[in-house]
């Protein structure tokens, strides 16, 4: 299993989706526009990705903690995260969509997963 990314899958989808709506109205040149939504779907991309595969369990539950000095993932309040990352992946499916990209199915499968886990 993988750690967080730089600090944590849910605050990467959180920043990138800021920055895409903070940077917009400032960019001038339609160019520097598309290199900055290419960059900022990168990064959401990425985050998504992982947060589906490695941070949803394969029950549904998000893993909540990660234990740096022993590597591992540790249970905290996996209610609360699990619905952090139903809106996380949720969120990057409609900004994919607004994007004119097809959200990979591992997503929607990772959200799947987690609303079993809540019923």
């Amino acid at each position: 299993m993988r750690g967080p990314p730089g600090g944590g899958a849910l605050a990467w989808l959180f920043v990138a989706t800021a920055g895409l709506m903070a940077f917009a109205p400032r960019v001038g040149a339609a160019t520097d526009m598309q290199g900055l939504q290419a960059s900022v779907l990168s990064g959401l991309n990425g985050g998504a990705d992982w947060l589906a595969a490695e941070l949803v369990g394969a029950d549904g539950a998000a893993k909540c903690d990660w234990h740096a000095m022993q590597g591992e993932w540790r249970p905290y309040e996996p209610a609360w995260h699990t619905g952090q990352a139903v809106y996380g992946l949720v969120r990057a499916g409609e900004i994919a969509a607004e994007a004119q990209q097809t959200p990979p199915a591992a997503w929607g499968a990772a959200v799947q997963r987690a609303t079993n886990w809540w019923a």
